[in-house]
């Protein structure tokens, strides 16, 4: 019967909208009572009609019925229509985990299901290197009808993939068409980010499409093109105006919510419809005016007056609005249902109507206010004195090219550095070589590209000295260039009328043949010098370009991607600036008072090895008619803060510091103020920075991408333009935190209060005067001032809060009604005090960002689930109870737990975390680790266990197994890091490979073998693992992972056999840490590791004088820069210890590379291998230790140790390592 009618019941379910519950009725009858089954037909029309009615999940259920069916097979067309949908409401991450599934129950997927997969790497996640990956796995399976070039559309969302082929050139036959990269550099501008597949020479771009959806392309490009694509100007991005700005105040953010305001959900009477559109129609005006005003580089202060009174407003209004939505919002919710609703809707009316019409009453006051600064804009005539008239500055960095040698210090090192780079004798001397130095504004990079200048230029047949400038003239440059080489034009030649062409034609003749030396200086767009480069022939004489810019990509596009020719300009060390600075006062560097030495250190370190700096400073004192006055000394330092621009000795640097900020984009200037609201030497972390920026609304929208990678963006332009300082870069060269130099913090700090962008001081008293409403607030104090009444400062309109110090003092959070991020973090000083109060935050419902770090107690609210706006909520402190409703908040993205006791159930329906750290979970936390499975969109997995004192190993087994069901789900991870003290062997043999995985941490926990679903981790790039043994096959493993540049891995016992590093693995390793009994077993092979660069090892030197030898072959390692070589002497002989210090450095000798080497014995064990033999008992403790007697141990500890750190470095305990009693009683109780 089935089988006969399936075609009707298809046909009917499709024409009759309310069918699908029939449908499913009579389904279950007909099984039921006449025992006939359906077949996969009617189940595929079933499931098409519940994604059809967006009931994905039932969908799902369906599937899964049909799999527990013997007589029914799973095909591709059941996964096709699930698929389909996934992608449709945005569930996409499912869909890989579906794709895994096909394979476990060997079903081949069909093209829809691999195109569906391949657009959520290439739509959301902007991953090539997976969506190629999965590319390539369409191909082994056999599915037709993909091609090299093959576009589809999927619910649309058009995508074109065009697979890397050597004749898939860049060409006119693709989307580019008509792109000519060495003729018109400028029509790239409009490309979005190149990324490029690892291993191969195809670079993806994302290109905006004129007709239709965002389309992707891949092509094979050569890189002297690609290098004037990367060096796209970051104002090319095509993106919306952000919410919220410096410039423009609340203004995006207000349009957008009044816009939202007139639509049906608010049913909003006519009459405050019209209110809302006039004052729409009135803030348009402004926005305009704020837009072109805030490109002026000098407005007259009447000017200024006015867009201040407009951001003011824009603010005003905007807190008005939120207060609007969400008494309307409020209003909507609190309504129930049904009959009893109707009743209650009825009696309400009244007094609906009423708060309707007061809110019309509100809008036509807020419009009133708008109305007034229009008319004040018109009486004071602002357009007619948009700018005002400067005197003219002589350019500081003009200064450096007149600089005697004999004056300048610190800069011998990189002169002979970059001279042996230019005269370097290779395969490649002879051709022109362009050499790039980037760095931060007031280094000095003119200086020492001048100083090389002068050294070199007699070698030379034409030599040229040209700065560029933000905004360059090319025609000039070029003229310049000409005029400096000693051409001239022929006879009644008149230049003035040559355009660019003519003049790079002339030069490049005239250089040809000819040996030349040119200095570009002050590059700031890469445009500029593909322009200027032209005219450089490469005539294989033996010709030499240095570039000076303060942006790395335009120094890299200057050398075509030859990253060995750029040069990264550093800051004076301690004594070099010591040196700079007395030298310029008192004319020598040995000669500076003892009463001056405290006030000097500490202008020294707010010149932070700033060489224009220090010389702008010490100028200044020399000058001075007493410059041994201490008072003088101290008021110089004084005028070294905030008020930077109001000094006028000062006025050079302002300038250099100030380029770096005004050619900046309007969203990166609202990002880089932003910085700011943190103190003084302050290492800033790039994750909590981002999720600030985006919680602000700083971040513009882009069709297509989610806006916490637009935020990554902008940080890296920012450490890209040199604006912040790296203060913490990983293996990947991913920068992760990073320091605003204090004179660029100063720039920042006067910036902010010109804006009333941010408020940031010591003490809130100070502020309380102020005429303007507070909108972001950032207290920095170590004193004590608990307690303080913040006096008439109005906290209602703050909408970020920052405190930092070791005072646990913060103003009334009740008061904080607009606050959108709240960001505390204590200094451990107050460890053990008084508990801090977080209760008043219950009624900030605009919280985005929550953030606490402190040694104290913290209580929160005992219900959360009111905070429906929250994205990120960290908390880092030695107690915190976690509200039982936190699994309400359902746009939560990063949840971090130091601290917490245990989490509540239903963790699993928060499916949009893409952040999940939880330090403290207990092997009874089963429960919790299976609903982790049910969170698909993870990215970043943190895990700390610890073991009870009642927890068997079958507890811990159980654990394992939950948390490797739940990781086989989690398709999405990039980050993985596990803490746990036992065996690791249930992770061993995950079903399901994380192939999106970068990052693979494991902690105190081990496992017997490599697991072989690592090899599969082509995104791998950092791994850190304690393995039982390693063989021959487990090396090869990890040596064909194509992006593991930093593997970090300990052997518990002594390798079997040798450990050979070919050269055909570890292309990319910079970083290698391995710890070993037996180092010996460890050869390097020539060429091995070609790009290691790092080389760490821990061994214990007992035994070593008996068995122990270096590593063979580290010689070979040719990139190699640093060894470190950690030696536990704990229970070896003298000897031993003297035998592997002599043995490590005569290997290390061998090196021609001379890298900078350091050993170092300690007097614990570096690691606790499994064949550990003690040559020396050193003391009872050891004994008792050795023998793993562990109540007497602890009863020892307990008596000498209390709360300090052990003698022995490691205690074990069935595989538990501690270093403190502290972590020994929180564990055991």
């Amino acid at each position: 019967m089935w089988m006969n009618s399936s075609e009707h019941f298809t046909n009917s379910l499709q024409a009759r909208g309310n069918i699908l519950e029939e449908a499913f009725e009579v389904k279950d009858t007909m099984a039921q009572r006449f025992n006939l089954m359906p077949n996969a037909h009617v189940y595929t029309s079933l499931m098409k009609g519940l994604c059809e009615r967006g009931d994905v999940d039932a969908a799902v259920r369906l599937k899964e019925e049909i799999a527990g069916k013997a007589d029914l097979v799973l095909d591709s067309a059941v996964y096709a229509t699930l698929v389909c949908e996934l992608f449709r409401v945005r569930r996409k991450s499912e869909v890989v985990g579906l794709l895994e599934e096909m394979k476990g129950r060997e079903i081949v997927a069909d093209t829809v299901v691999y195109n569906a997969i391949i657009a959520v790497f290439c739509e959301d996640d902007k991953d090539p290197s997976a969506a190629f990956a999965v590319l390539e796995d369409m191909k082994k399976c056999g599915c037709k009808g993909v091609g090299v070039n093959t576009g589809f559309r999927l619910k649309n969302q058009g995508w074109k993939h065009l697979t890397h082929s050597k004749e898939n050139k860049l060409g006119t036959q693709h989307v580019l068409q008509g792109l000519d990269l060495k003729s018109t550099p400028m029509k790239t501008a409009r490309l979005f980010h190149p990324y490029l597949i690892p291993d191969t020479d195809t670079w993806y771009f994302l290109i905006p499409s004129s007709t239709g959806p965002r389309q992707g392309i891949s092509c094979s490009i050569e890189s002297n093109h690609f290098s004037r694509l990367r060096a796209i100007t970051f104002q090319g991005m095509v993106m919306e105006e952000a919410m919220v700005s410096a410039s423009h105040g609340a203004m995006g953010s207000l349009l957008g919510k009044l816009g939202e305001l007139l639509t049906d959900k608010y049913k909003l009477f006519k009459e405050a419809k019209m209110e809302i559109r006039s004052l729409q129609s009135e803030l348009q005006n402004m926005q305009a005016f704020l837009k072109d005003m805030s490109g002026t580089q000098n407005p007259s202060e009447q000017t200024k007056c006015w867009m201040s009174e407009v951001r003011e407003l824009s603010y005003d209004i905007d807190d008005s609005v939120d207060e609007f939505m969400l008494r309307l919002e409020q209003e909507s919710s609190s309504k129930p249902q049904g009959f009893r609703g109707f009743i209650e809707r009825c009696l309400s009316l009244l007094t609906t109507v009423k708060a309707r019409h007061q809110i019309t009453k509100e809008f036509r006051g807020l419009k009133r206010l708008a109305e007034e600064v229009s008319e004040r804009h018109k009486r004071y005539k602002v357009d007619d004195a948009t700018s005002k008239q400067h005197d003219e500055t002589i350019d500081p960095r003009m200064l450096a090219l007149y600089t005697e040698t004999a004056r300048l210090v610190g800069i011998d090192r990189p002169r002979d550095e970059l001279i042996q780079l230019m005269n370097e004798d290779d395969v490649s001397s002879q051709y022109l070589k362009v050499i790039a130095i980037f760095g931060f504004g007031g280094l000095g990079k003119t200086t020492l590209a001048n100083e090389i200048f002068r050294k070199l230029e007699g070698e030379y047949h034409c030599r040229g000295f040209v700065v560029v400038s933000q905004k360059p003239n090319i025609w000039k440059i070029l003229r310049k260039i000409l005029s400096q080489v000693g051409y001239a034009a022929p006879e009644n030649t008149d230049m003035e009328i040559w355009d660019v062409d003519d003049l790079v034609n002339a030069l490049r003749n005239f250089l040809t043949g000819k040996r030349y030396f040119i200095v570009i200086d002050d590059i700031w767009n890469a445009t500029t010098w593909t322009v200027i480069s032209c005219a450089f022939p490469d005539n294989k004489n033996g010709s030499r370009v240095i570039a000076t810019t303060r942006i790395e990509t335009v120094a890299t596009a200057c050398c075509s991607n030859q990253y060995q020719y750029v040069y990264k300009m550093k800051a004076l060390g301690t004594e070099d600036s010591r040196r700079l600075f007395f030298k310029r006062v008192f004319g020598s560097d040995d000669t500076c008072p003892s009463y001056l030495e405290e006030v000097s250190n500490i202008i020294l370190k707010r010149c932070g090895g700033l060489p224009l700096a220090i010389i702008t400073v010490s100028s200044h004192l020399a000058t001075q008619g007493n410059k041994l006055n201490k008072e003088q000394w101290e008021e110089t330092l004084d005028s070294l803060g905030s008020n930077l621009e109001l000094n006028p000795t000062l006025e050079g640097m302002r300038q250099v510091l100030n380029l770096s900020y005004t050619s900046l984009p309007h969203c990166l200037k609202t990002c880089v103020l932003y910085l700011g609201m943190y103190p003084e030497d302050h290492t800033i972390s790039k994750n909590d920075l981002v999720r600030q920026w985006v919680a602000q609304g700083f971040v513009s929208k882009a069709i297509g991408r989610d806006p916490e990678d637009i935020a990554l963006g902008y940080f890296n332009e920012i450490v890209n333009r040199s604006i912040v300082q790296p203060a913490y870069t990983d293996s990947n060269d991913d920068v992760l935190s990073c320091r605003v130099h204090d004179m660029m913090l100063d720039l920042i700090i006067h910036k902010c209060r010109e804006e009333n962008f941010m408020t940031a001081t010591d003490d809130i008293e100070e502020i309380s005067g102020m005429l303007k409403n507070v909108r972001r607030l950032s207290l920095y104090s170590n004193g004590v001032i608990d307690g303080k009444s913040h006096g008439s400062i109005q906290l209602s309109h703050v909408r970020a809060f920052t405190r930092f110090g070791t005072s646990t003092y913060i103003p009334p959070l009740v008061e904080f009604k607009h606050l959108r991020v709240l960001n505390l973090e204590f200094s451990a000083r107050n460890r053990g005090q008084i508990p801090i109060d977080l209760t008043g935050i219950s009624c900030l419902f605009q919280l985005r960002y929550l953030k606490v770090v402190t040694w104290n107690q913290i209580e929160l609210p005992s219900k959360i689930s009111r905070f429906q706006q929250l994205e990120t909520l960290e908390i880092d402190a030695s107690k915190v109870e976690i509200p039982s409703d936190i699994a309400h908040l359902r746009r939560l993205l990063h949840l971090i737990i130091d601290g917490g006791l245990s989490l509540p159930k239903g963790i699993g329906n928060m499916k949009s975390l893409r952040t999940f750290r939880f330090s403290l979970l207990f092997m009874s936390s089963t429960d919790t680790i299976i609903e982790i499975g049910d969170l698909t969109n993870l990215r970043d997995l943190q895990l700390r266990f610890y073991r009870q004192r009642q927890s068997g190993d079958e507890a811990a087994r159980q654990l394992m197994h939950a948390l490797r069901s739940s990781l086989e789900k989690l398709c999405n991870l990039r980050y993985l890091r596990i803490r746990h003290d036992g065996c690791l062997d249930e992770l061993s043999s995950l079903s399901t490979t994380p192939l999106l995985l970068r990052k693979f941490v494991t902690q105190s926990g081990w496992h017997s073998r490599i697991p072989m679903w690592i090899g599969k981790l082509y995104n791998l790039y950092h791994l850190q693992l304690f393995v039982k043994e390693v063989l021959g096959h487990d090396i090869r493993i990890l040596a064909q992972l194509p992006s593991l540049t930093s593997l970090h891995m300990t052997i518990r016992a002594t390798p079997k056999e040798n450990m050979v590093i070919c050269r055909t693995g570890f292309s990319v390793l910079k970083h290698l840490d391995i710890g070993c009994s037996r180092m010996s077993r460890l050869i390097f092979e020539s060429g091995a590791m070609p790009k290691l660069q790092m080389l760490e090892i821990h061994f214990n030197a007992s035994g070593w004088d008996r068995h122990g030898a270096a590593p063979t072959g580290m010689e070979h390692l040719s990139s190699l820069k640093e060894i470190s070589v950690q030696i536990g002497g704990r229970g070896a002989k003298e000897s031993s210890r003297e035998a592997a210090q002599s043995m490590l450095r005569k290997a290390i000798d061998l090196h021609p590379g001379r890298p900078m080497a350091k050993i170092r014995c300690i007097d614990g064990l570096c690691i606790e291998f499994d064949d550990f033999v003690m040559e020396e008992v050193q003391s009872p403790l050891m004994l008792l230790w050795k023998c793993n007697h562990v109540v007497p141990l602890t009863h020892h500890i307990n008596q000498e140790s209390r709360d300090a750190p052990l003698n022995v470095a490691d205690i074990r305990n069935q595989g538990l390592i501690v270093s403190t009693l502290w972590t020994w009683k929180s564990i055991y109780g």
